[in-house]
């Protein structure tokens, strides 16, 4: 189980982009992942939107990714989106 920082814990929803740099990996990665249907993380599509529910993400098991410490400033200055 992840445990993400506190001013992400108040967000519903986490861009593709957002869910990358917090663990570390590229974009592109979750993308192949999705599409080869070998992704762990469960993602939910939005006005054309692909997203990652922050619920999904703290109960993503640790060992799948490495969560990245300090996590970026940009991601915690961000404003909720849904």
């Amino acid at each position: 189980m992840l445990t993400l920082p506190a001013q992400l814990q108040h967000r519903l929803t986490l861009s593709i982009a957002e869910t990358a740099e917090l663990l570390g990996i590229k974009p592109k990665t979750i993308y192949n992942q999705i599409s080869a249907g070998s992704c762990p993380i469960r993602t939910v599509k939005i006005g054309g939107r692909r997203l990652v529910r922050v619920h999904d993400l703290q109960t993503l098991d640790k060992d799948c990714y490495p969560l990245q410490t300090p996590v970026s400033n940009r991601i915690l200055r961000q404003k909720n989106r849904v």
